[in-house]
């Protein structure tokens, strides 16, 4: 087995996505959130595993979604991030769907489409007050539909944006959005899907679900208490030493040991996901026992003591990433005052264990 591995929990996403299904209205549609590789999940493991779950699955680029489509040709893959011309064609024939802004990517997406001599859907792109992405006014939106009869091989299925905020119920910011949102897609036809609310928004203010949701954090166990987390990170005892009193550890010259001790080395650094700053109070579990790091995280290892934990064996696995208590992508991001996402999303090159 891999010296470093994740191991995915399905009881727990399916229990995810169902306990956020109940808070909706069964008529909303489902948008699993599945970029960068589901938030270093693996995107064909979790699509796999959603195909008959979920509505559609939202990718960042055309790159992301292809992959998906190859295996998974009848899943509905909307692209919700920048419009790009990179294997667009290629997108376009195995009926990825696009999100689009302006009249150019319109065009550019009519022309390949009419080529290939069939119709491309697409979703379109609105900016709510993200200041990101998206067409910005009414006007703006009524001449884009306006312009819709000039594009005979495009078909619009869905219009979107993005909140900001909404960690609180009183959010003012998000009503802002939403209500703003509601008076710019008011044009829409019925059959349009009309979608605002990401994971934290469904919990706080499920009034703007609308035809569907995208859903990226929660789906993964995080965002709210009651969700379960599905990645469990785990990596090899590679080496174990003794320590005395006074002798450095690692690299550099600030961690030196404060008595005789045992450390273990753990095949797993900065290189495979884990934040070279979490050294500064971060742990791992060793046999359900908290195992301390005591120096400088490496790029591909990182030195633990185990001076108190009982029976610990070369090529025993550390779990650096726990499904049922702490050390999780909460507790990390704390300790390295950032945020749970950009934990989860470093860990997406450490190898999927398969069963």
């Amino acid at each position: 087995m891999e010296n470093c591995i994740k191991i995915l929990n399905f009881d727990n996403l399916l229990y995810n996505i169902n306990y956020i299904k109940n808070l909706l209205p069964s008529t909303v549609k489902f948008c699993a959130v599945v970029k960068c590789d589901a938030y270093g999940h693996s995107a064909r493991a979790i699509c796999q595993e959603l195909l008959d779950k979920v509505d559609y699955f939202a990718f960042s680029n055309n790159n992301e979604a292809i992959k998906i489509k190859r295996h998974f040709p009848n899943a509905n893959c909307l692209i919700i991030g920048p419009f790009s011309s990179f294997k667009l064609k290629t997108a376009i024939k195995q009926g990825v769907i696009v999100s689009i802004e302006n009249i150019e990517q319109l065009s550019l997406l009519n022309k390949i489409a009419r080529k290939l001599n069939i119709t491309a859907p697409f979703h379109i792109k609105i900016d709510t007050g993200l200041h990101r992405l998206g067409i910005e006014s009414e006007s703006s939106i009524l001449e884009f539909l306006n312009s819709l009869q000039h594009y005979k091989n495009c078909k619009l299925v869905g219009i979107f944006s993005h909140l900001g905020s909404g960690e609180s119920k009183e959010c003012t910011r998000t009503k802002q959005q939403a209500e703003a949102f509601i008076e710019l897609t008011d044009y829409m036809p019925k059959q349009v899907i009309k979608h605002l609310a990401n994971s934290i928004n469904t919990f706080t203010h499920p009034q703007y679900s609308f035809d569907m949701v995208r859903v990226g954090l929660a789906i993964y166990g995080y965002g709210n208490p009651k969700l379960k987390p599905v990645m469990q990170v785990k990596a090899k005892i590679v080496a174990i030493k003794k320590v005395r009193k006074g002798e450095k550890i690692g690299y550099g010259d600030e961690h030196i040991a404060r008595k005789d001790l045992v450390s273990a080395t753990v095949a797993i650094g900065y290189g495979q996901g884990l934040p070279r700053v979490y050294a500064k109070g971060g742990y791992v579990l060793i046999n359900g026992y908290k195992a301390k790091i005591i120096a400088n995280i490496c790029m591909d290892m990182t030195i633990v003591d185990i001076s108190h934990i009982p029976n610990v064996q070369l090529g025993d696995y550390a779990t650096i990433v726990s499904t049922e208590t702490k050390p999780n992508a909460d507790s990390i991001a704390k300790i390295c005052k950032t945020i749970p996402y950009e934990i989860l999303t470093n860990f997406r090159n450490v190898p999927l264990k398969k069963f």
